[in-house]
């Protein structure tokens, strides 16, 4: 299948409430200017991530994930055995001594688990993490945008170990389950051929010879963020990513080391859902007033911090 080819469009048939939402929310207090490609989230901006980081957590457990906290700060060896330092070196926030702010979020599950040999009645392992903090990427300033794209960034991160037709099967389940629960919130949303975070021979040639979109290597979901380019019908164009899931293969285990006991095939996945770009493409659709949210987002939204 092509690179950034539309796999499915689920559009709600209710016009956006558009604007520049990244600039709205300054302007409102919501977001707050800190350095480059840095803010202090506000209590209203902050309230709508958690609540929308809740919904996630939620589904991710209905599929049998387990929370984790992660660390993010990451030893030099690990960015290496991950190819980040061969790929990605200029995205690297280099931290003091042989350490890397963490720039994937799931680099630390393989780390801690190097040399890990599985027996099979121990997998699928299904790992989700958000509490760890903040993801890290040194942005060129040309690319920093608002709160869509900055140096730091908050996302749910979900990771797993299978055999490859059950890797496979939990990537299409989980993709499935976070476009369905953008779908109930009322949001526009697309699936599209993504492209990894890190170039593999490997997923070119999956993707390339994929004959269906449950096949294909990478699906990024995306929603409407950002104004209209042009009169008329909604294009493909008129979406951004907010979310990755991959099917990895083995590369990621082969580096680090881990394995079945049995000596049996092992495939890893991930797929990682960006909590401020979520929070865009729901305040661009359906705009800053809480009283016209769909209704369990503006219950919420009036409801204290402590009894969501």
């Amino acid at each position: 299948m092509e690179q950034s080819e539309v796999i499915e469009q689920n559009l709600v048939d209710v016009p956006a409430a558009g604007g520049e939402i990244s600039a709205e929310a300054i302007r409102r207090g919501w977001l707050l200017p800190f350095a480059e490609g840095q803010f202090v989230y506000g209590p209203e901006w902050t309230a709508l991530l958690r609540r929308l980081q809740s919904l996630l957590l939620s589904a991710a457990a209905e599929l049998g994930f387990r929370e984790y906290l992660f660390p993010r700060l990451i030893p030099a060896q690990a960015v290496d055995n991950f190819r980040l330092s061969q790929f990605k070196p200029d995205l690297l926030w280099r931290a003091e001594g042989e350490r890397v702010l963490d720039p994937v979020q799931c680099l630390p599950i393989y780390h801690v688990l190097r040399g890990r040999r599985f027996r099979l009645e121990e997998l699928p392992l299904l790992a989700v993490e958000t509490l760890g903090g903040w993801t890290w990427r040194r942005e060129r300033p040309a690319d920093l945008d608002g709160a869509f794209r900055a140096v730091e960034f908050a996302r749910v991160e979900h990771v797993w170990i299978a055999p490859p037709a059950e890797a496979a099967r939990i990537r299409n389940t989980m993709t499935d389950s976070v476009v369905a629960t953008l779908t109930r919130l009322g949001l526009s949303v697309q699936t599209v051929v993504g492209e990894p975070c890190v170039p593999m021979a490997e997923i070119e040639r999956r993707r390339v010879e994929a004959g269906s979109a449950g096949d294909v290597p990478v699906i990024d979901i995306e929603l409407r963020v950002r104004p209209q380019r042009s009169q008329g019908a909604l294009t493909p164009q008129d979406f951004d990513e907010v979310s990755g899931c991959t099917v990895e293969g083995d590369h990621h285990l082969v580096s680090f080391d881990i394995a079945r006991e049995d000596r049996g095939p092992l495939w890893s996945g991930c797929c990682g859902v960006g909590l401020n770009r979520l929070v865009i493409g729901f305040l661009f659709q359906h705009g800053f007033d809480p009283d016209k949210w769909p209704a369990e987002m503006a219950r919420r939204a009036h409801q204290p911090t402590g009894d969501r």
